[in-house]
């Protein structure tokens, strides 16, 4: 396969080479050597001049270090092919790497930061944007992939995940690229503390620096089937930290603590108003990583079906009314056939006047006795030989400040693979005047609702 190597035969583009090369030697990749002629983005001098003489002039020097640097290159013994173009730097890269079904490209970066970033934009930047494969972006600064190169140890990958589809996508790509390479990977996930507090509904006093065990032991959960999958040589492993600020910033600390050689994050690649709403990860890490970065596009999202999934946990939400009830045996119906877990779960309403999360009284909750007598509530609305289907149960009575924030924080914490709740059915100003929790939960969740409603009388 090929690597696209982008010049504009700057020292940082040097350093570009020197990756490219050893991952070229490693993969036993060729390289599409690329210079893009970009139009002047100042107004000629208003003096006589012959404008297509000094373009000449420009394509043929271009052409002679085009050639020196290829030289180079294939005096270390790689096959390389020479191509310079008119246009835009990051528009011809991306075309090239299209055009040649390039594994990757490469290109360096002069890591500039605001305000200077905001005048001058980045090629790196824009190259990252619009590319339809990895991008490996080399900053001017050191790095420990010469010894990686010279030692025989694994390659050490840092890789920025969360619950995304740019995740998936990075880690994939990792997957692939150490059934080829040697690598030892990190898988890091940042958390806001106060964030998934309120998400988990973990209440009482809670650690808003340290490392909370609840936290991550949901979030290493979630995660978990990112870091399987990894065969060939070193080791796959995931960390979750908390983290008060920017996760690009704390990622970007965390590879040069961790002795990174790369550092690997996804990108939804969005343009315009999307990036400025939403940020993005790799677009902070590309001016600030101590170490190269590799962008990895999150595919489009596609319109053919996927496999059919299969679910193993539902929970069950009932406030013990008779519509909430009649909605409970359609949460085993789900599973019937394949057998599972059903996680029967009762909200109590309670009131938390703090407003930082894990901050709030101990003790302060339901009596053991009220407590045990609305488990065994629950317990009686357990359809009869559901165990024969293969299908477990467990109860559980949940405070929370209202009853769709604690299904949502329920289904959360336990990693419910849907949840199922009745409906009242009702409309209009009915709905408007006393709400609906199964319109807050269906809009609020990210995972499926089963909804029941009450048959119209």
């Amino acid at each position: 396969m090929r690597i696209v190597l982008a010049t504009d035969f700057s020292a940082h583009s040097a350093r570009a080479t020197e990756l490219a090369v050893h991952l070229a030697r490693r993969l036993a990749d060729s390289i599409v050597l690329v210079h893009a002629l970009e139009p002047p983005t100042m107004p000629l001098p208003d003096v006589p001049t012959d404008l297509e003489r000094l373009r000449q002039t420009i394509r043929e020097s271009a052409g002679i270090e085009l050639r020196k640097a290829a030289a180079a290159l294939r005096a270390q013994g790689l096959s390389v092919e020479e191509r310079l173009l008119d246009g835009l730097a990051d528009q011809v890269i991306v075309a090239v790497a299209r055009e040649t079904d390039a594994r990757l490209v490469v290109l360096g970066s002069h890591g500039r930061r605001a305000p200077a970033r905001w005048l001058l934009g980045s090629t790196a930047e824009r190259t990252m944007q619009q590319a339809d494969r990895p991008v490996v972006v080399v900053r001017d600064t050191p790095g420990a992939l010469a010894e990686w190169a010279a030692a025989a140890r694994p390659l050490r990958l840092l890789v920025g995940v969360d619950a995304g589809r740019a995740s998936e996508a990075a880690v994939e790509w990792v997957r692939a690229f150490a059934r080829m390479v040697p690598c030892d990977v990190t898988l890091l996930h940042f958390y806001w503390p106060p964030q998934e507090y309120a998400r988990l509904g973990l209440h009482g006093p809670r650690d808003l620096v340290e490392p909370d065990p609840d936290v991550q032991r949901v979030l290493a959960r979630d995660l978990a089937h990112l870091a399987a999958g990894f065969g060939g040589e070193g080791s796959a492993k995931l960390h979750v930290r908390p983290c008060w600020g920017s996760a690009a910033e704390a990622l970007t600390l965390a590879a040069a603590s961790e002795h990174a050689d790369l550092l690997v994050v996804g990108t939804h690649q969005r343009q315009g108003l999307g990036l400025l709403a939403h940020g993005s990860v790799a677009r902070v890490a590309v001016h600030s990583a101590p170490v190269p970065l590799v962008s990895v596009p999150a595919p489009a999202r596609s319109a053919t079906p996927g496999a059919v999934p299969r679910l193993s946990l539902v929970l069950a939400a009932t406030d013990f009314s008779d519509t909430g009830n009649a909605a409970v045996p359609y949460a085993y119906a789900l599973l019937r056939g394949a057998g599972g877990h059903v996680e029967l779960v009762h909200v109590r309403e309670r009131f938390f006047p703090e407003a930082v999360r894990g901050h709030e009284p101990a003790g302060a909750g339901l009596a053991p006795p009220e407590r045990d007598a609305l488990e065994q509530r629950l317990r009686a609305l357990v359809p009869e030989g559901a165990d024969l289907h293969g299908i477990t149960t467990h109860v559980a009575v949940v405070e929370s400040g209202a009853p769709a924030e604690g299904i949502l924080q329920a289904a959360a914490r336990l990693g419910a693979d849907a949840i199922c709740v009745g409906s009242h059915g009702r409309g209009g100003l009915a709905r408007a005047a006393l709400g609906s929790v199964a319109t807050e939960v269906v809009r609020h969740a990210d995972r499926p609702v089963f909804v029941h409603r009450r048959p119209r009388e």
